[in-house]
């Protein structure tokens, strides 16, 4: 009976995660359907082959890394205040990393923590009329996202 339970159990929270998954990619495409919104998802397969050229010093090595990559930018403020709504069930399971604020935003970055590495990770920026979100999933090395310079990827 013990081991019964025990394989319900496990099948229950697997089946969780796999569900919580397909909420975080589900609310990327569904903000990415909004007006004066850009959505762009990227493949293990087109990471590999574009890493070495992304406009961030030091993303090559963080793509290699990663089995996928969700990009989302609004450019107005009622796009932004939508997209940010439906994103908050992305944010669900994710461990606040780090919380930025200045005079014209705010940078907000979570993470889904696998032992020594980060199973996922999302970068939102928001300020009075923009968001930027960005979604990245794979085996991360939080060293190899300290190194991402921040000169070059202002945007």
């Amino acid at each position: 009976m013990k081991m019964k339970f025990r394989r319900i159990l496990a099948s229950t929270v697997a089946l969780g995660v796999g569900l919580a998954a397909m909420a975080q990619e589900e609310a990327f495409k569904r903000a990415g359907r909004l007006p004066d919104v850009e959505y762009i998802y990227m493949s293990k397969d087109i990471l590999s082959k574009v890493g070495g050229s992304l406009p961030v010093s030091g993303m090559d090595e963080v793509a290699s890394q990663l089995t996928s990559m969700e990009v989302l930018k609004t450019s107005s403020r009622e796009s932004a205040v939508k997209a940010f709504d439906i994103l908050e069930s992305s944010r669900e399971g994710m461990e606040l990393l780090t919380h930025m604020s200045e005079n014209d935003g705010t940078v907000d970055i979570y993470g889904v923590r696998n032992s020594d590495k980060l199973s996922e990770l999302m970068v939102l920026v928001m300020n009075d009329s923009i968001l930027s979100a960005v979604m990245m999933k794979g085996n991360i090395d939080p060293e190899t996202i300290k190194g991402i310079s921040p000169e070059s990827g202002k945007d």
